[in-house]
């Protein structure tokens, strides 16, 4: 059996530091998990730009102890949130030590996030249910108002199904017009349905240039609307993947929309489709302002977006939808602009 104080003090597999410090800071005894946080072994003296530096100064020359002090530390450019806890150990009066103990708090900030992000998602399953008998039940009535709208005119105006009347086409563009506005709501909903409540949905086989062929169209017709220029990258053999393909296209598309809208007219986005032996890449690379780093590590959170008019919905209904396809959606920064990438299983 492996002696506890043996496992704090040898092993890295934990989130408590602990440290022996001498006056003049100088380290005598230090373990893994402070190893790594501080980069400094026994006989370094702490570095003095750390709030560790600062807490250990206080102890040693007051000979108090401090208990709980929340601190926060950079490491290997990261910041590292810590609870310090410094007790000075009995010995000589002219060379006093001290024991310090760092706890890391991350992990349980991790859980707390994750416990905020089923929080959110259990909210917008509740908004979502009301939102569909408040929303879709009015909307299924004006879609059918719609349609016995149009077939009354064409039933009490003679000739107006003939291509050449007058009215004909706009009385076809404007009921087209409305038909597409319910569809786009309708659409909206489902998607907020599905986001709120999320359930299995049937996976079948896509064959990755057949998509292209149908989705890209769509794309280029975006990006024009964008005033973008899109430069596209295909893949010179074809495979497949496992997935839904109306909700592949919307996330996808929501993606690239995202990309779009974040670039300046006549600026390019990248849309890169690349194929391995086991994974499809799928890459969008715009090079407009990007995101601001504090906001990366959230933004597939539900409600978290750069946008002023935005409920920050897309990235959240995006990576859900690839996840259920076995697939991992990736955002990072870049120097100029925000590269996103989407992995998928490739199952030829």
């Amino acid at each position: 059996m492996i002696n506890p104080l043996q496992f704090l003090c040898d092993s890295g597999q934990h989130d408590i530091g602990i440290l022996v410090i001498e006056s003049l800071t100088r380290v005598v005894f230090i373990n893994e998990k402070a190893k790594r946080l501080y980069s400094v072994r026994v006989g370094d003296e702490v570095p003095a730009d750390t709030q560790l530096y600062s807490a250990t100064r206080f102890t040693l020359e007051q000979q108090k102890r401090i208990a709980g002090l929340p601190m926060c530390e950079h490491s290997d450019g990261k910041v590292v949130s810590l609870t310090l806890y410094a007790y000075p150990l009995p010995g000589s009066e002219t060379n006093p030590s001290l024991l310090v103990i760092l706890c890391d708090n991350n992990p349980l900030h991790q859980y707390y996030e994750t416990r905020i992000s089923q929080e959110k998602l259990t909210l917008i399953g509740d908004m979502a249910a009301a939102t569909a008998d408040i929303i879709l039940n009015p909307l299924a009535v004006i879609k059918g108002i719609l349609q016995l709208i149009e077939q009354s005119l064409h039933t009490h105006i003679p000739g107006l199904d003939a291509p050449v009347h007058p009215m004909h086409k706009k009385i076809e563009h404007y009921f087209q017009t409305a038909y597409d506005q319910v569809k786009a709501i309708d659409g909206h909903l489902q998607r907020f349905l599905l986001l709120g409540k999320p359930a299995k949905i049937p996976l079948t086989c896509i064959r990755v240039i057949s998509f292209l062929q149908e989705f890209m169209p769509l794309v280029q017709m975006k990006a024009l609307e964008n005033k973008v220029r899109l430069i596209c990258e295909y893949p010179h053999i074809d495979g497949q993947i496992l997935g839904h393909l109306s909700y592949f296209k919307e996330a996808l598309l929501a993606l690239l929309e995202n990309a779009f809208e974040a670039t300046e007219q006549g600026e390019a986005v990248t849309f890169r489709v690349e194929m391995t032996k086991r994974t499809v890449y799928f890459t969008i690379i715009d090079y407009g302002s990007g995101i601001p780093p504090d906001l990366i590590p959230h933004m597939k959170a539900p409600f978290v977006t750069t946008k002023d008019k935005a409920l920050g919905l897309g990235l959240s209904y995006s990576d859900l939808m690839i996840d259920k396809m076995g697939g991992t959606l990736n955002i990072s920064p870049l120097q100029e602009g925000v590269k996103v990438q989407v992995r998928l299983p490739r199952i030829d």
